[in-house]
């Protein structure tokens, strides 16, 4: 029985045997074959090859030879990601891919003069990307610069340029430089010059609510920079410059309202900076925004004015001071009874439009009359905080009082904070982007008032 059982078990191995050398063979086994190729492999599909022996035929795969690669790349453009291009040497086929590491640049905005402006006569200008040379806008402008009026003085009641004829400076202020500093920068600045043809910054450098008298060293010194830079900045684009020494009692330091709280911090800043600003003509110097609160008169801001005033001519001679008065710079009557005794002095004067007790023009036009130069250093269309609705025609009415007698003036602000008066949107804006689609109601009234002010609508 065992005997029987071990025949039929080499008998059954003999036949598997056989039956995997027919169905398993090797591709050693074909070399006496003959071949064919059925279907040539390509760089992604498997091919054919076929083998055949008297009556029998086999086909195996070819596998796919795959790509032989070559990447280019492509660089960004102003609007568009870069882009890898992989070529295959062998079938040609290109893949394209977007390089999320190369982003677009964006446009690289320059001004070229088309028509020229000489003595206030209308010019043209083009504003287009130096890169892709989209143009972005042709509009008239005037040429209302340092370049054309020079060294300004006080003449009575007058702002004057170097042949003594009357001069109306008109242009935006910064919001405090502590908090919106982002904004000094060349292209910003230059956007905002050519966008609503403006010819004087207001640089405003906060003392208290964190700013120049109340942080670090290094943050002190990095804000005194900016200011520096702001001011260069200006004169490269051939605009008037206006240093702030931006106190108002703000946020919790209330004591901040009276000018002599941080007059040594003042004393210090002034000399320093009007030693590092000596040869530049196109500077104000404005020595106290908005002095406040019921027992901050006329005579602590006279005396404070008559410590400051000397330090700033020690180092420029000519500087023209601006110089705040009581009630947040409201109250025009005090130096007009008891004016400063130093020459090239200007009293600034702040309103807010959409305020019922600012809509008056009276206090401005009755000081002017008495011969009390006056500069505008800061104003809105708004309420006295900033925001709110546009009074239109109380703002209408200001402009129109101070155009007819050339009082110059200032609008605040150039930020994208949330309210009113910033007048970019409230969105994190494009730096250098002061386009209407950007601006905020206010800003887009002002720019369309200057334009016509200047004839250029």
């Amino acid at each position: 029985m065992i005997k029987l059982r071990k025949i039929l078990f080499i008998l059954l191995l003999c036949f598997s045997i056989v039956l995997v050398g027919c169905e398993f063979n090797t591709e050693e086994d074909y070399h006496n074959w003959d071949s064919e190729i059925v279907k040539e492999a390509t760089c992604t599909e498997d091919g054919i090859i076929r083998y055949t022996k008297g009556s029998e035929s086999h086909e195996d795969a070819i596998p796919a030879l795959g790509h032989v690669s070559v990447t280019d790349s492509i660089p960004a453009t102003c609007t568009e990601y870069g882009k890898d291009i992989t070529k295959c040497d062998r079938c040609g086929e290109i893949i394209t891919s977007k390089n999320n590491a190369n982003k677009p640049t964006g446009h690289h905005f320059v001004t070229e003069i088309i028509q020229e402006s000489v003595n206030g006569s209308i010019g043209i200008k083009k504003r287009y990307c130096e890169e892709c040379e989209m143009v972005d806008s042709e509009y008239k402008y005037v040429n209302n610069g340092y370049s054309r009026y020079g060294k300004l003085h006080v003449e009575g009641a007058n702002l004057v340029d170097k042949d003594n004829n009357p001069v109306q400076l008109i242009g935006l202020s910064t919001h405090g430089l502590h908090w919106y500093g982002e904004y000094v920068n060349e292209a910003s600045l230059a956007a905002a010059k050519e966008a609503f043809n403006i010819n004087v910054f207001r640089f405003s450098l906060y003392t208290s609510e964190n700013g120049y008298c109340e942080c670090s060293a290094t943050e002190k010194e990095r804000l005194y920079q900016l200011v520096l830079s702001g001011v260069k900045i200006a004169t490269k684009l051939d605009m008037y410059a206006i240093v702030d020494w931006h106190m108002l009692g703000g946020g919790k330091n209330k004591d901040d309202r009276n000018p002599q709280y941080y007059q040594e911090e003042a004393k210090e800043f002034f000399d320093r900076i009007t030693k590092d600003l000596a040869d530049y003509d196109n500077v104000f110097y404005e020595i106290m925004n908005e002095p406040n609160g019921s027992k901050v008169t006329w005579a602590i801001c006279k005396a404070y004015a008559e410590e400051i005033i000397p330090i700033i001519r020690a180092n420029c001679p000519d500087a023209i001071v601006l110089c705040g008065n009581p009630n947040y710079s409201s109250d025009l009557s005090s130096p007009r009874r008891n004016p400063l005794s130093f020459d090239n002095i200007m009293y600034t004067f702040h309103f807010y439009a959409g305020d019922e007790d600012m809509q008056s023009t009276t206090e401005v036009t009755k000081a002017y009359s008495a011969g009390l130069p006056i500069f505008i250093t800061e104003h809105g269309g708004m309420d006295a905080d900033g925001d709110g609705a546009i009074d239109y025609d109380s703002i209408a009415r200001w402009y129109s009082a101070l155009d007819a007698r050339n009082i110059s003036y200032v609008a605040w602000n150039i930020s994208h904070k949330n309210e009113s008066s910033g007048i970019l949107s409230s969105k994190k804006a494009n730096l250098d982007d002061f386009s209407n689609d950007n601006l905020k109601a206010w800003g887009k009234y002002y720019k369309a008032h200057i334009k016509e002010r200047l004839g250029l609508k």
